[in-house]
């Protein structure tokens, strides 16, 4: 039964990434069209990409066990972070983020 369970693990893992990879080659045409409509001087027809991830990420998620193994809680951890705002496949930082801070030259690289 294990087995079966694991093999249903793996099945649902690759379907996963390849919508991941169906989904990144969509967002990135879509990029790519958005940076033409720009350049046309026709922005109304841009494709707001930051929205459509968030209206595709609402919704309901499935309650985590009382009991997980550490390497599921790390597993777990990694899935969410692919929806949630500011996690691995969003470009923007996660709301409430400090900015990334900028490191000052030191004299000797001043030139």
């Amino acid at each position: 039964m294990l087995t079966e369970r694991w093999r249903a693990v793996r099945r649902l893992v690759e379907l996963l990434r390849q919508e991941l990879f169906e989904a990144d080659a969509l967002a990135r045409a879509l990029a790519t069209a958005n940076g033409l409509f720009d350049a046309a001087g026709m922005p109304d027809l841009k494709v707001n990409l930051a929205a459509a991830r968030r209206a595709a990420m609402a919704g309901p998620r499935a309650a985590a066990p009382a009991r997980l193994s550490r390497p599921a809680i790390q597993a777990d951890r990694l899935l969410l972070s692919f929806t949630n705002p500011g996690g691995a496949l969003d470009p923007r930082p996660a709301l409430g983020a400090r900015p990334a801070r900028k490191t000052p030259i030191a004299a000797s690289q001043r030139g």
